[in-house]
């Protein structure tokens, strides 16, 4: 995109994309809150398995819903290749990356299901 458009083009679609997944640009986010968590909530779940991640995204289909086999998450609940319901990792490499991006370690919502197991 950079050698087509340009780096301030590449930029502003970066940040658009960056703006949908958590409600914030980069550039108009103020230094003191670029640490902490966007406005958008999603949840995280994370396979583990023999073939995980090619299962996973056999269920998820493409990313394109228009392309997407019927019965298939993105198909069912996706609008377009943007908003396209899911994500999923393409390697268990990219999915350890990822899980330090979005701080798993820091999951809220352990606590909520630990108590309600608790109370079982």
């Amino acid at each position: 995109m950079t050698d087509s458009f340009g780096m301030e083009c590449a930029r502003n679609q970066f940040y658009q994309i960056l703006e949908f997944m958590s409600g914030k640009r980069p550039d108009t986010c103020p230094p003191e809150n670029m640490g902490k968590p966007g406005d958008i909530k999603c949840m995280i779940l994370v396979y583990e398995g023999e073939n995980a991640v090619q299962k996973i995204r056999d269920v998820l289909g493409p990313t394109d819903p228009l392309k997407a086999p019927e019965g298939t998450v993105r198909r069912e609940f996706g609008s377009n290749v943007m908003i396209n319901t899911a994500h999923a990792s393409d390697s268990v490499e990219n999915s350890k990356r990822e899980q330090k991006i979005v701080r798993i370690n820091e999951n809220s919502l352990v606590s909520i299901i630990e108590e309600y197991l608790a109370g079982c």
